[in-house]
């Protein structure tokens, strides 16, 4: 019998016999298709171990009941799974990035090294997060979307479904037989993202069919352009260092263009978010187009407070980053 194409598409590459995986679960159709695949795998050995983690956000009347839709779940296939709920939350993010970010911090302190979290983001999900960050003005790193693999708090994090199509999912659920929980809160298109996952994602689908697949081969393309930009920058940006940043002088003799990947290669390096093309042409105006003083400063923020805003001054000789 044929695979299905979730099983085919599924990044097995990423896990291994000696690898402990949790799975961020939370009931809905896509956390339950990864969590069974991934329970598939453990008990053909081909994994180390496995458990599941329920963060309940108390947002719903409804929490409760998909916590304990989640412990039925792994009872009932035998998965260890640890619950627990949101305390305290960001006051200064919006509120979904205060619960992604509470989320994290729970994560952390339940993984144990060299263990890694699964989570269950699908295409869709990119192309929706790469939408999400075109109308917010993000640059060439925003449209390279989600990764497959990446750090956060300091944890590994595999995302083996970005290759499978939301509607995949739900044949999988189908083939498998498996019960998952609706989020009504998914609904609420007062969030940005339900708004695009609702109401434009099924527009552009019906006028261009091929879409979501070519959204997300644009985001792998991102991705090859950003590494190779990088390895590139990685070469040049020591000609362009000074002991407190960047050497203004170096800078101003280069292209506007060569500048401008120079910069933003060294705001990424010091671990700082990336200017948008508004604060990229008032970094350009301020400081190479003007006559700069001490007091001339450029200051910006993720729009979603995912990382430290950011404040780039100068002692007249050198761009220098910090917090504000």
């Amino acid at each position: 019998m044929a695979k299905l194409a979730f099983n085919l598409k599924f990044s097995e590459s990423h896990f291994s016999k000696n690898l402990d995986v949790f799975v961020g679960l939370s009931g809905g159709a896509d956390s339950i298709a990864l969590l069974h695949y991934l329970n598939e795998m453990n008990k053909s050995s081909e994994i180390g171990s496995l458990q599941a983690i329920h963060v309940n956000h108390g947002y719903s009347p409804e929490s409760k009941k998909w916590e304990n839709f989640c412990k039925d779940f792994c009872k009932n296939h035998n998965i260890e799974l640890t619950t627990t709920s949101i305390k305290n939350l960001d006051s200064n993010a919006s509120l979904e990035g205060s619960f992604r970010k509470a989320r994290f911090k729970i994560f952390a302190n339940i993984l144990r090294s060299p263990a890694v979290l699964a989570l269950a983001h699908h295409m869709n999900d990119q192309v929706e997060t790469i939408l999400f960050r075109m109308f917010r003005g993000s640059g060439p790193e925003g449209i390279s979307g989600i990764n497959e693999v990446n750090i956060l708090d300091g944890i590994k994090v595999l995302r083996p479904m970005l290759k499978i199509k939301k509607d995949e999912i739900y044949e999988y659920i189908e083939k498998n037989k498996l019960e998952y929980i609706h989020d009504h809160s998914n609904d609420d298109e007062q969030f940005d993202r339900n708004f695009i996952r609702n109401r434009l994602m099924p527009l552009i689908s019906e006028r261009w069919p091929a879409a979501i697949k070519k959204i997300s081969d644009l985001s792998e393309l991102s991705k090859q352009d950003i590494e190779f930009k990088n390895i590139f920058m990685e070469q040049r940006i020591g000609e362009f260092q000074s002991e407190s940043g960047l050497d203004i002088l170096s800078l101003s003799k280069v292209s506007e263009t060569e500048r401008t990947y120079i910069i933003r290669h060294w705001i990424k390096k010091s671990g700082f978010p990336q200017p948008n093309r508004k604060t990229q042409l008032e970094i350009e105006k301020i400081f190479f187009c003007s006559q700069t003083t001490s007091n001339s400063s450029v200051q910006w923020k993720r729009a979603d407070n995912e990382q430290k805003s950011c404040k780039m001054t100068t002692d007249k000789k050198s761009l220098i980053i910090k917090e504000p």
